[in-house]
């Protein structure tokens, strides 16, 4: 009976062997690193904030090789810096028109008080 019991379990291993495929390269993705603290400085302050966590997210995900990740967090930091840029844009032009407004409003006030 002990010789039964041994050959009833065999247990059946199939060994399947690959050859190694072809490594894909993935580009890192950009991270708009530089554009952010730009944004940050000179723009927007709370949106290019923002956009640099993004942007550091970004590199984060490309050194992990998580790509999917990386694509997304640039498309976000991209997007945000656009909104930034273009928002501290208008702002300067709004600030320029109304210092300039001053300015000239002064000057004729001060003509015609010259005047009198």
């Amino acid at each position: 009976m002990e010789g039964d019991s041994k050959k009833m379990y065999q247990p059946a291993s199939n060994v399947v062997t690959m050859q190694p495929g072809p490594v894909s390269y993935q580009p890192p993705q950009k991270d708009y690193l530089i554009w952010s603290i730009v944004n940050l400085i000179c723009c927007c302050l709370p949106l290019g904030l923002v956009a640099l966590i993004f942007s550091i997210k970004t590199r984060d995900a490309s050194q992990q090789n998580d790509s999917f990740l990386a694509a997304k967090h640039s498309r976000t930091a991209r997007s945000l810096n656009i909104a930034a840029t273009v928002i501290g844009v208008i702002l300067t032009i709004v600030f320029l028109v109304i210092y300039f407004l001053i300015i000239f409003n002064y000057k004729k006030i001060l003509k015609e008080n010259d005047l009198d």
